[in-house]
């Protein structure tokens, strides 16, 4: 039986370039084949082959929504973000969804996706990723297993468990966007003009097209229900650190004004996920806190008499959810006036646990 937030439509274009690794780019398709409470009808792939040295067959696949493969042949003006450009000018419905092509969507990805662009259509939703370690099938996943092994994390578990999951909590959100699992509006992203084609090589340009979203007034969310598991595969020869140092270069000459606001070292150690470098993000005040639980059974106006409470005694409140349907992450980020940090501890256990050992 159907939920009644599958009744409501929502289409998406999911945007992935690819190059090799044809073993994992299955994989992923595989698994947007897998989703639940989704009307395939409103799901469309876009793969952009960026000149890998075999084609890609689709027509071996058996998937129940629409592909489209498009093969770029390899130039010196070939770059990550003109593969996602072409994507977005194939692309036809409501939202864009960017991700890698060696990730694994969990089979809620879209249902729980939905909601956030149900709540505000004019939105930017990022979601994290999980770094598997070593290859494994997808029958050989164990999710309720990877997720509570901190092996696993990449550095942003780590900047959302100290400052919160509500991206209002966060000084600039969109430096937390990538586009290994990244949802768009189609809308909000003609109208930004799209991917910078003058970044190269590696990296940066999809944190620069979401300060561009920010600077619009395009809504952001962090949603702890989207996230994708990072499959395994040996690194490429590149020297990552070395292009995201050019790229870095070219987005301050882009954004001057980003300086102003953020210690230029700081900024570089975001870009290269340098985990011991976060007060540009760091959002907190000095004040005393409240805390608050929330299960199955609580209403939301508890939140507002919570909050009351907290104005009237000058507190921070902290809401720790042991839920696991994502309403109250909507619900709390969509909240007026007032910050509330906020803690999915039952779907992250591990959260309170970085809260106090990054505790400011």
């Amino acid at each position: 039986m159907k939920s009644k937030l599958s009744n409501k439509n929502v289409s998406f274009s999911f945007v992935i370039p690819c190059y090799e690794r044809h073993e994992l780019l299955t994989n992923t398709l595989n698994s947007i084949a897998k989703q639940k409470d989704v009307d395939f009808a409103d799901i469309e792939v876009i793969l952009i082959d960026d000149g890998s040295s075999v084609f890609y067959d689709v027509r071996l696949l058996e998937i129940p929504f629409e592909i489209k493969y498009v093969y770029l042949k390899r130039t010196k003006s070939s770059c990550r973000s003109k593969a996602r450009n072409q994507g977005i000018k194939l692309a036809k419905n409501d939202v864009i969804v960017f991700i890698d092509s060696d990730v694994i969507i969990p089979e809620m990805y879209l249902f729980n996706l939905k909601k956030y662009f149900l709540a505000c259509k004019n939105s930017v939703v990022i979601g994290t990723r999980l770094l598997l370690n070593d290859t494994i099938s997808i029958k050989e996943l164990d999710i309720d297993t990877i997720k509570s092994n901190s092996d696993f994390f990449e550095f942003r578990h780590k900047v959302l468990a100290r400052y919160s999951f509500n991206s209002n909590c966060i000084r600039f959100p969109w430096l937390l966007s990538f586009t290994c699992n990244l949802a768009v509006s189609r809308n909000a992203l003609i109208k930004t003009g799209g991917f910078d084609e003058g970044f190269k090589n590696w990296g940066i340009e999809d944190t620069e097209i979401s300060y561009r979203l920010y600077k619009n007034g395009v809504k952001f969310y962090i949603a702890h229900d989207t996230e994708v598991i990072h499959q395994y595969h040996k690194s490429d020869s590149i020297n990552s650190d070395e292009y995201i140092k050019a790229n870095f270069t070219y987005f301050c000459k882009l954004h001057p004004e980003v300086i102003k606001k953020i210690n230029r070292d700081d900024l570089l150690g975001m870009f290269l996920a340098k985990v011991s470098v976060h007060k540009a993000l760091n959002n907190l005040k000095n004040k005393k806190e409240r805390n608050l639980e929330l299960n199955e059974n609580t209403k939301k106006i508890k939140i507002f008499l919570y909050v009351i409470l907290c104005i009237l005694q000058n507190k921070k409140l902290n809401v720790y959810d042991k839920t696991v349907n994502g309403d109250f992450s909507i619900f709390v980020q969509n909240f007026p006036l007032f910050n509330i940090y906020y803690y999915p501890v039952e779907v992250r256990p591990y959260l309170q646990m970085y809260k106090f050992e990054y505790h400011c």
